[in-house]
């Protein structure tokens, strides 16, 4: 009796590989997509402490134009920052997307193979049964002819 082989064994496990990496990728990039709201998160806290600050510092009193000029300073710096770090967060969200689609085409390959794992088990069982009754009929059979003899 034959051993079942599915014939597309070795593509089927290159996928499952496939997707462990796609999976590993995926997970990099949500991590660089969540540093890069953390890092935003951190620059919007940095802007809005400045501006309470010099907001206070606008109440007490005459502040210097030199002060004034420093909080210019300050709140451009962060702002582009955090266009930069916008930038950052739009391509990591298109780089997760991506990595998404890939396992997601890569898991969808995989669900295929199985279906088709699943035919060839049945068509395989199938020859087996077929093979078992005609190994029997030609028991039978033999043992008819030899008992007529």
């Amino acid at each position: 009796m034959k051993k079942f082989k599915f014939t597309l064994e070795s593509v089927e496990r290159y996928k499952k590989t496939v997707e462990k990496l796609q999976r590993a990728e995926l997970k990099e990039a949500q991590n660089a997509l969540r540093d890069a709201y953390r890092r935003d998160g951190e620059l919007a806290e940095s802007f809005e402490s400045g501006r309470q600050q010099r907001a206070a510092e606008l109440r007490g009193g005459a502040t210097s134009a030199e002060r004034l000029v420093a909080y210019d300073r300050f709140f451009t710096r962060v702002r582009d920052a955090r266009a930069k770090v916008a930038s950052e967060i739009e391509r990591a969200a298109l780089e997760v997307g991506k990595r998404e689609a890939a396992l997601l085409a890569t898991m969808r390959e995989l669900k295929v193979y199985k279906k088709l794992r699943g035919r060839q088990y049945a068509e395989y069982m199938t020859q087996m049964r077929a093979e078992d009754e005609k190994n029997v009929g030609d028991l039978v059979s033999f043992d008819v002819i030899s008992e007529g003899v």
